[in-house]
């Protein structure tokens, strides 16, 4: 097991884009949990649910437009996916799946931790994008905070691998000409 990013984490790549069309092979097979509801992946028809021993992916953002396409990506490939969200949000883009939801707050550590628990993966693909208000302080918790807080559980539990999903725009805020992992950081 190479857990040798988790020792820099301020070495860590700034953006890695995942397309919804992605090819992810880092896990095996572990049994789906049931969801908030307590319905087993049988029971709520998983396509998944042959697999019985697949390895869980904890995925933050779940409930966002990306995140909603890395899990239906996940469970195409047989993986289990724990999808950690808000009390209360807006999980419509999940009904039906297979999945584990875990209700709490990527900001608060405690819930972070124990949303980690029993996962082998993580992928964060959680952020606050609103443009209002546009201080950095309105966005440190929810982008800042809960990386740092996965980072820190992520070496704790052995995490295999960690995906960070960011944006081009951390290099260049242009359409014409985005930019890539070699582009600049913007000078915030």
């Amino acid at each position: 097991d190479d857990h040798s990013w988790a020792h820099e984490p301020d070495k860590l790549v700034h953006s890695q884009i995942i397309s919804c069309g992605m090819e992810v092979g880092f896990l095996e097979e572990d049994a789906c949990k049931g969801d908030r509801h307590g319905q087993t992946a049988s029971e709520m028809g998983s396509t998944s649910s042959k697999h019985i021993n697949m390895e869980k992916v904890l995925l933050t953002g779940a409930n966002g437009l990306l995140g909603g396409h890395v899990t239906r990506q996940l469970l195409a490939q047989g993986y289990a996916v724990r999808a950690i969200v808000r009390p209360n949000a807006n999980c419509q883009n999940l009904e039906g799946l297979a999945i584990e939801t875990f209700e709490g707050h990527i900001t608060k550590e405690e819930d972070v931790r124990n949303a980690v628990k029993g996962c082998t993966y993580i992928i964060h693909a959680a952020a606050k994008t609103s443009q209002w208000p546009s201080d950095l302080e309105a966005y440190r918790a929810a982008n800042i905070d809960s990386t740092r807080y996965l980072i820190k559980a992520a070496r704790e539990m052995a995490i295999k691998r960690f995906v960070f999903v960011s944006t081009a725009v951390c290099y260049q805020n242009e359409t014409e000409e985005p930019g890539n992992e070699e582009s600049e950081i913007m000078p915030w």
